[in-house]
């Protein structure tokens, strides 16, 4: 089971980013007067208090039980490559240069389930053309490929939609082996202006992808 919850933590490593590598670039063309209308409020990290995590600037936030363990600060830093200290700083701009930036990440302790968010600052021309289902469409197949250079047997990947802060949200719904065990995987695309939030929630044996999501909340407690 340990060695199982390891390389489910690897793969929300692994797998945090290329979403947002496959999603840049793809607009065709530029209508000035329409960027003008996607610019958004500031970007900042949230923050992780106990069993819980909010982010302001996304209105996204949840809580879980004691049995699910929160990476600090300094933690989600070194994921991200940043010093310790980075993620308090100019945030919009970290987040642009470095094309994505994960902002939260939890596991289960017990279970392995894992949760982590990553947040992607699309240019102004790519703002206008990918709405929340493009971005999942041009996500789903480079997943495969990814999953399948982890050692995962039988990946297969669709599009499909969930339930998500009161709203229906395009997802992509991963089904893999790992270990000749289940794996299950549920990457929730929420896009607000610029912004695209990228929810990932990963189990195995079982699907409870669903059941994690209904932790989240758009309105703070």
């Amino acid at each position: 089971m340990k060695k199982a919850i390891s390389m489910l933590l690897a793969l929300a490593m692994a797998l945090s980013f290329p979403l947002a590598a496959h999603c840049e670039g793809t607009a065709g063309g530029t209508n000035d007067t329409a960027l003008t209308t996607l610019s958004d409020g500031g970007l900042s990290a949230g923050v992780q208090t106990e069993n819980s995590y909010w982010n302001d600037a996304m209105s996204i936030g949840c809580t879980f039980g004691s049995n699910w363990y929160f990476y600090t600060d300094e933690e989600i830093a070194e994921q991200n490559g940043l010093a310790t200290g980075m993620l308090r700083e100019d945030y919009a701009k970290l987040v642009e240069e470095s094309g994505s930036m994960m902002d939260m990440l939890a596991v289960n302790t017990e279970t392995g389930e894992n949760v982590n968010i990553t947040l992607q600052r699309l240019s102004l021309t790519d703002a206008l053309v990918l709405d929340e289902q493009k971005y999942a469409e041009i996500s789903a197949e480079p997943l495969v490929e990814a999953l399948e250079q982890t050692g995962l047997e039988n990946v297969s990947t669709s599009v499909d939609e969930v339930e998500f802060l009161g709203e229906k949200h395009p997802c992509v719904r991963v089904k893999a082996l790992i270990q000749d065990m289940d794996f299950f995987e549920t990457l929730v695309i929420v896009k607000t202006g610029r912004t695209v939030c990228v929810v990932t929630v990963a189990c195995f044996l079982e699907d409870t992808t669903e059941e994690v999501l209904a932790n989240f909340y758009g309105e703070k407690p």
